[in-house]
């Protein structure tokens, strides 16, 4: 008699995606994370060259997942490329004489080191404690300038390595007041704790390690603790690097920091165990982003409300902001200092 053996199956692991919407008229949104066209594999080749090339030729033709960060980033690289062609055009114009001979050096200082050099914009935007008091929109516009294109790339490269669920899973408003927040606390931090108060301050890495903070804080509440053990030994090597190398602010990222744990306490949604979720061959579709289903855990969602309304916080500083003149003349003085700097 031929035995009948039952054909081999295979049983996949739950995949953590997001299902496409009914409304949704794509049947590819739920395998958005698999399909080749928003892939961002580098390909299995280990020298780093190539990886790097496919990196920086990669175009999948689709839209970003993280838009809020991207315009994040390549604000502040506009921001940049604007400081170091006002910083050419001020030497140039200040040594007349020496553009004829030493046109590459002068080049090289606005593009590469423009933080030393100084010009116009710098000055007009820049942070330190002393022109702070006067001119509080100094507290955010040095968010957007840099000391030189290694500060610069580091930071943006810090910045594209944080998590997309910031973005994607806790939502953009949140994403970007965070950031604000961060830049601001990490620039009074150094006013309280800065040695010398013409001592300038530079750098978006307020804002970058208050998202750090931001998602310490939602890790520890989803119970996540290798995710929290891994951002405070990021942290850890930060305040390490910033203790040995004078021209960091360890005051602005302590500051930065903590106001990114602050904003996720009050503002970053809580979670639970859902039911439905957990239940054996329950059809209950599963609304969060992939990356955030990872991050939170199977059968895990969040609770449809913050602790505290994000809108709360934009109110009490429109309110501020309307009985304080400084504040209601920052826009005005941003865009002189943006159209006519110095």
């Amino acid at each position: 008699h031929p035995i009948s053996t039952p054909l081999a199956t295979t049983r996949r692991p739950f995949p953590f995606v997001s299902p496409a919407s009914p409304s949704s008229s794509n049947s590819d949104t739920c395998l958005r994370g698999y399909t080749p066209k928003y892939s961002s594999w580098d390909g299995d080749d280990r020298r780093w060259s190539k990886r790097l090339t496919r990196r920086i030729f990669r175009f999948d033709g689709g839209p970003s997942d993280t838009p809020v960060r991207d315009g994040l980033v390549l604000s502040t690289i506009a921001a940049y490329i604007w400081q170091a062609i006002n910083t050419l055009t001020y030497l140039r114009t200040k040594f007349p004489s020496y553009w004829s001979t030493q046109a590459w050096s002068m080049i090289s200082d606005a593009v590469i080191d423009s933080g030393s050099t100084m010009g116009p914009l710098l000055r007009d935007f820049m942070f330190s404690p002393h022109l702070g008091r006067r001119q509080p929109h100094r507290y955010l516009t040095a968010g957007f300038l840099h000391s030189g294109v290694f500060h610069l790339a580091c930071n943006m490269y810090a910045l594209k390595q944080m998590p997309n669920w910031l973005e994607t899973g806790l939502g953009w408003p949140l994403f970007v007041t965070t950031y604000i927040v961060g830049v601001v606390a990490g620039n009074y931090f150094h006013a309280m704790y800065a040695m010398d108060e013409f001592l300038g301050c530079l750098g978006s890495s307020g804002g970058i390690v208050a998202l750090a903070g931001l998602a310490f804080i939602s890790l520890c509440k989803m119970e996540n603790k290798q995710g929290t053990a891994k951002i405070l030994r990021s942290m850890g090597t930060l305040f390490v690097f910033g203790a040995i190398i004078p021209t960091m602010s360890n005051a602005s990222h302590i500051g930065g920091f903590l106001s990114g744990c602050l904003m996720g306490l009050l503002f970053a949604p809580g979670y639970r165990n859902s039911y439905s979720l957990r239940r054996k061959n329950a059809v209950t579709i599963d609304a969060v982003p992939r990356d955030y289903r990872q991050v939170m855990g199977f059968g895990v969602v969040p609770n449809e409300r913050p602790p505290v309304p994000l809108w709360m916080l934009w109110a009490v500083v429109l309110v501020y902001a309307s009985t304080e003149p400084r504040w209601m003349a920052m826009p005005a003085v941003v865009w002189r200092g943006l159209t006519s700097a110095g």
